[in-house]
This record gives C-alpha cells, sequence and structure tokens, in this order.
C-alpha cells in the first residue's frame, strides 16, 4: 500500500534528533514512527539513512523545519536533502507553520494566537492574528521573539509576557484578547511551561502540540490526496531540454512540464561539408541561447558518413523514465538495410542530470524575458519545411 513520511527536525545540531513519521494513503489505522540522528559530518548522510529505512512505496515526502532556523540554514537543508534521489523535490515548512495547519478544523474567525516552540537550542514566540476560512489558515505575525538555551532561560518572562504587553500597547486588527497559546517543540521544558502558562492566563486555552513528526506526516497525506484531486499523479520535466546547435541556439527536445514517461526524437544535419564528427551538447534551461542555460551532457559522435553539409542526417533520441532516469542516443541516420551508422549514448539518473530542485527554482527566477526574439524566430524559419531542424557543430 502506498504511504507518507513526514520528516521533522527539532534542531539542526549535530546529534540531535530526526523524528519520522509514516501514514499510508489507504489504511488509517496505520502509523509508524522512527528515529534519526544528525551525523556529525553532514546531513545528506542523515538523509541517507533516512532513504533506507523508508519502505519502498512511499510516495509523498514533508519535510519541516525549527521555525527559528535562518532562511540561509533552511537552504543548506534542503540542498543536502535533495542531493538524496528520493528527496529531489521534497518541499518544507516552519514547525510552526506546520502544527498550526495541522490545527484548522472548523472554520475561526479572525483572532489572536501564541504559538511558542521549544527546541535544545532555542525557542521561539510568535504572535498572530490568524482565521481559518473554508479549511484555510492565514496568519498575520504581531510580533516574534527568540532566545537562545531555553533550558536555563525564564520562558514566561522572556517568550509570553513581551506578547501579552504587545497586544496591550499595539492590538491587532483581531483586537487585544488572546485567544489560544500552543506550545510545540521536543524540549523536556514543554511540561512545566504548559502549565505555567495555564496557570497565568486562566480561560485561554492552551494545546501542547508536540508530536511534530505526526504532524508533518498529516500535511504529506493531504498533499498526496490533493495531487489526486488535481489530477497531478504524473511527474514532468521542470525545465526544458534541447541540443545546442551550430548557430548557437538551442534545439527543444522535451518542452518544460512535458509529463513523463516520454520518448522523443529529433533531427539535425551536419554544418560543414565532409563532416565526419559531431558534438552534440545537452543543455537545460529557459533560455534560446545555448551559452546562458547549464549543460547536463556532451555526446561525441564520430565517424559520420562524409558528404556535403545538410547531407547526413543526425538522430538524438531521448528516453525518459516516470521516475527521471533518462537514456540519450545519437546516432547517424541511415537507409533501411544499411550498415549502421555513427553511433554515441549516455545514461543520466534524472531528465536534468545532476541539477537539485533549487537549482531549477534559482533558474525559473533568474529567467527574464529574451532581448533579440527576431533571431530567435529567424534561426527557426531557416529550418521550415526541413527533415532536420538544425545543424550540428564539429
Amino acid at each position: 500500500m502506498p504511504y507518507v513520511a513526514g520528516i521533522s527536525f527539532a534542531s539542526l545540531v549535530p546529534g540531535s534528533k530526526v523524528s519520522v513519521d509514516l501514514l499510508s494513503s489507504q489504511d488509517n489505522t496505520y502509523t509508524h514512527t522512527f528515529e534519526e540522528t544528525i551525523d556529525s559530518s553532514d546531513l545528506k548522510s542523515t538523509f541517507e539513512k533516512i532513504a533506507v529505512a523508508l519502505p519502498e512505496k512511499c510516495e509523498q515526502y514533508t519535510l519541516s523545519l525549527p521555525s527559528h532556523t535562518t532562511k540561509a540554514e533552511q537552504k543548506l537543508v534542503l540542498r543536502e536533502a535533495h542531493k538524496v534521489r528520493i528527496f529531489r523535490y521534497i518541499g518544507y515548512s516552519e514547525n510552526i507553520h506546520t502544527v498550526q495547519n495541522e490545527l484548522k478544523v472548523d472554520p475561526t474567525p479572525l483572532r489572536n494566537e501564541l504559538v511558542l516552540e521549544i527546541t535544545p537550542d532555542a525557542a521561539i514566540s510568535r504572535l498572530v492574528s490568524t482565521e481559518v476560512e473554508e479549511g484555510i489558515r492565514t496568519s498575520d505575525v504581531a510580533k516574534e521573539i527568540v532566545v537562545k538555551n531555553p533550558e536555563t532561560a525564564d520562558l514566561l518572562v522572556e517568550l509570553v509576557d513581551p506578547a501579552l504587553e504587545a497586544l496591550k500597547t499595539s492590538p491587532t486588527e483581531a483586537g487585544s484578547d488572546l485567544k489560544r497559546v500552543v506550545i510545540t517543540g521536543a524540549s523536556p521544558v514543554v511540561p512545566s511551561l504548559a502549565e505555567k502558562v495555564k496557570s497565568k492566563l486562566a480561560g485561554v486555552e492552551v494545546i501542547t502540540a508536540t508530536d511534530l513528526a505526526k504532524y508533518t506526516a498529516k500535511k504529506a497525506l493531504a498533499s498526496y490526496h490533493d495531487s489526486f484531486a488535481d489530477k497531478l499523479v504524473f511527474n514532468v520535466v521542470p525545465l526544458r531540454v534541447g541540443v545546442a546547435k551550430a548557430d548557437g541556439f538551442v534545439l527543444t527536445a522535451l518542452a518544460r512540464n512535458t509529463t513523463l514517461p516520454q520518448e522523443k526524437s529529433i533531427l539535425l544535419t551536419t554544418s560543414k561539408d565532409n563532416q565526419t564528427s559531431a558534438t552534440i551538447k545537452v543543455v537545460v534551461g529557459t533560455n534560446s541561447i545555448a551559452k546562458d542555460n547549464v549543460t547536463i551532457a556532451e555526446l561525441a559522435l564520430k565517424g559520420l558518413t562524409s558528404r556535403a553539409k545538410g547531407n547526413t542526417i543526425v538522430r538524438v533520441s531521448f528516453s525518459v523514465e516516470l521516475e527521471g532516469k533518462t537514456t540519450i542516443v545519437a546516432e547517424e541516420a541511415v537507409e533501411e538495410g544499411s550498415p549502421a551508422g555513427a553511433r554515441a549514448t549516455v545514461e543520466l539518473t534524472d531528465v536534468i542530470g545532476d541539477l537539485l530542485w533549487d537549482d531549477v527554482e534559482d533558474i525559473l527566477e533568474a529567467t527574464h524575458a529574451e532581448g533579440d526574439n527576431a533571431a530567435v524566430i529567424e534561426a527557426e524559419d531557416r529550418w521550415a519545411g526541413e527533415d532536420a531542424q538544425g545543424d550540428l557543430p564539429e
């Protein structure tokens, strides 16, 4: 049966625990939890250990990270996760967001809540005005405080009192009343802090939500079901894949968002008289200019039949499996019954080569309108009506 996994980090400090919770998309009674330890050498090895421990039919993964971590730290964790094949496209949220979103049940009018996360190395309080409408929670942060060394700090004084004072002096759109306190995190001080908050704030709902992996797994399960509801049950090519032509432009083989699996061939020809070798440079990106993309493979095709330029046809074929494994074959096209011509092949573990998902995001964010569209159109029009759609450099 298909499974989903929630992976929750309580801290990024080496030696800290990472909790993993498994749920089933078909059996709502199934649950399985295990822990790994953050490796002192690198985070990649931690994700590799988690990957080995997961069942084969794990269809969805969600990652949740400590809310006090910086954007740079979060990106570092993601980059290490993406180096492990099954986590190449894993997304993440902060622990506070994960818990808050999974606590939404009924429609809730705009109100003030205080969310506390206590980890072994830091604690954070986030005062928010929040509401739930049609199952969607929206929140605006009014005040945020981060405290180091939480096990020795007076968290009531340092995290709760400033939030109450902020509400008193600067009410939010929800007013000055605090309706709920949520405390989460993997720290032994959470139970005692919850009791202190209850004593201090009589009449205010106080919830402890320490099983972060369970909440993260529920988020993964919701994402898995949403993918079916939206019919997004296929993999796609995240960037355009093409071949660099002799004129410096790219001939597209697989357009961005092409669904997988996929089989596609393109035809090219020689750019010089008596050309007996050709370079097939496979690039991914969004730019029509070959050099402004990322090269993921390069094939040297040698032993082509010597002819006038344009008379030797080279077929470049792409065979992409559902999970992205790609075989690229470049070969001289010959008449049926003739001896086989020159041939070269390469295999890639993914259709975008060794690029990671954050590399893809960086490329897409950097995409801008190309200046000389006329040159692109002219380069394409040159091959209109021809079998081959471009020529190859030596």
